[in-house]
């Protein structure tokens, strides 16, 4: 049986979810943690999971950790093995459609909110392995299945406010990558087999091997009005890409979810984006044609753009 030990608590939904990181020691009670690693990740490595190989080089420059995709996943571990003495990390994404017992585990975790599921990626790691520095758009739930990593958070404010809109869909990307602070890390833990990390949306992190791990990252998709309509557009008009642009902190920042108490969530979300229609005027969809789209989203008929 694969299950969290009780589903998160409106406490945390509350007080940390989107707000803060959160810790919960032994948190996972599941098969998972007594599997035989890496072998059982080798069953995992096969369409429609995809795989990249990434080769820590964090000790030479900071945030170059460079990344490998794979053509076919059945390679990842004989990969692993070929490179026994390299820093290497495996990431598989997609395992839910491989491996019945993860999705059973997001499932489980209490968090709901289907309409933003995000793939699940495994990840196989050596000691001082890791993809780097890095920050994403999406609510993750880390859940460490053996071995040992460190993790280090910093706040969204230490990221400068175009890579927040690169995270949410905006197209124009900056000329450096994305360094990390010379300050202190805001958040700092190490997660053991059955412990689970929450990291919020936009707040940058890196996680490094101690002991050879395998882990899990559960992600909810950080939404914004521009990949909203992304997602029922197909293709973003001309017209609206450039209202878009030249107001990027109302289409690429972040949007809340509805509250829990609204009698309609699609609507509630529809309220919350109708001044960013109102900008797009003609050079975007209808009032009816967005609440229509939002309604399927909610009750599962339509998802979101990846």
């Amino acid at each position: 049986m694969t299950r969290y030990h009780q589903p998160l608590t409106q406490d945390f939904f509350d007080r940390q979810w989107r707000k803060a990181p959160a810790l919960f020691r032994a948190a996972v009670d599941s098969e998972l943690l007594f599997r035989e690693w890496p072998a059982h990740f080798s069953a995992w490595c096969r369409p429609p999971a995809q795989a990249r190989l990434f080769l820590r080089t964090e000790s030479t420059r900071t945030g170059s950790a460079q990344a490998y995709r794979l053509s076919d996943p059945a390679d990842a571990p004989e990969l692993f093995d070929c490179y026994a003495d390299e820093p290497l990390t495996i990431l598989l994404n997609d395992v839910q459609n491989v491996a019945a017992d993860v999705h059973a585990l997001r499932s489980s975790l209490g968090v709901g909110r289907t309409w933003r599921y995000d793939d699940i990626v495994a990840t196989l790691s050596k000691v001082d392995s890791g993809i780097g520095y890095h920050a994403g758009h999406e609510d993750s739930v880390i859940v460490q299945l053996s071995g040992k990593r460190l993790w280090r958070l910093w706040p969204p404010a230490v990221v400068p406010e175009i890579y927040r809109w690169v995270l949410l869909g905006y197209p124009l990307k900056p000329s450096e990558p994305l360094t990390k602070p010379g300050t202190a890390p805001l958040f700092e833990c190490t997660l053991e087999a059955g412990d689970i990390l929450y990291i919020p949306p936009l707040f940058p992190h890196e996680g490094v091997t101690l002991e050879q791990s395998v882990s899990l990252s559960i992600g909810w998709a950080g939404i914004s009005v521009f990949r909203l309509l992304l997602s029922m557009f197909g293709e973003f008009p001309p017209l609206a890409m450039e209202v878009a642009l030249n107001h990027p902190e109302a289409f690429f920042a972040l949007l809340d979810d509805p509250p829990c108490e609204a009698p309609s969530a699609s609507e509630a979300m529809f309220e919350s984006i109708r001044d960013r229609l109102e900008l797009l005027g003609r050079a975007g969809p209808s009032a009816d044609d967005v609440r229509q789209f939002l309604g399927a989203l909610f009750c599962g008929a339509r998802q979101l753009r990846r």
